[in-house]
């Protein structure tokens, strides 16, 4: 096992060197990644900083709030979305491995749109760990594995041409459809339960760099729907690639 004063030392320096630099590559190691000694829950149950993230006896990274995706093994933390994880292998638990590196994402900051695909909120923090070591033990003279050294940070989904959150798009009235147009290609809407049996979402027309989407109300939706729902504020997902958006719209 390797000394937490080395690791501490090395982290120290990194820093150092990127506090130098005037223009960062994105697969730097960030200035705010936590180095943690985490314990298993037979030795401690070391949390993940404020998450409720822990490690089983089995050496599994489990949690009752995030779910994880198993990325390829890294060089560091910087390059653990080197290749584009696949939000669609979301797991419950994830196998913890040295150098293996994993994103923890929250269950409420998870989309799934018509497609099947998911996408993660875009203004919705999430974190990237890493793990650079295993920590073991000696005990009743065997040795036994008690916990990681894991590196973590939380970083932003990417918008990728989307609005921000919440951005006002207009309204949609009867016979009278709401287009939306966003500077990405291949986007798909989506009206969530229980406002989806009041609205309809569609691609309209779309380029090399835009998408078109419409929303409508249903045939009979305004009879169906109580007279104080018409004053809210809906939402609208759009989804471009791994991350969502939530536009804001009303009713004529």
């Amino acid at each position: 096992m390797k000394a937490v004063f080395q690791k501490i030392a090395l982290l120290a320096l990194s820093l150092v060197a990127l506090a130098a630099c005037n223009e960062k590559n994105p697969f730097d190691v960030p200035d705010d990644m936590v180095v943690l000694n985490m314990m298993d829950e037979d030795h401690g149950k070391t949390l993940m900083g404020k998450t409720d993230i822990y490690l089983t006896r089995d050496m599994n990274f489990t949690s009752e709030k995030y779910s994880f995706i198993e990325v390829m093994k890294a060089q560091d933390l910087g390059h653990v979305e080197e290749n584009e994880p696949d939000l669609n292998t979301l797991t419950d638990k994830a196998a913890v491995e040295q150098y293996g590196g994993y994103l923890a994402i929250r269950h409420d900051d998870v989309v799934r749109f018509p497609s099947g695909r998911l996408a993660v909120i875009i203004d919705r923090p999430y974190y990237r760990i890493w793990v650079d070591d295993l920590i073991f033990i000696k005990h009743d003279k065997q040795t036994e594995c008690a916990g990681a050294i894991v590196n973590f940070a939380q970083y932003m989904p990417v918008p990728g041409g989307l609005p921000n959150a919440y951005t006002e798009v207009g309204a949609v009235g009867e016979n009278e459809p709401l287009t939306v147009g966003i500077s990405a290609k291949n986007c798909e809407g989506l009206i969530r339960e229980p406002y989806d049996k009041y609205f309809e979402c569609k691609v309209t027309s779309g380029g090399r760099k835009y998408t078109e989407l419409q929303v409508s109300l249903r045939p009979g939706a305004l009879m169906q729907m109580p007279a104080d729902l018409r004053q809210q504020t809906f939402h609208l997902y759009v989804r471009n690639v791994r991350t969502a958006g939530i536009l804001n719209f009303q009713i004529k």
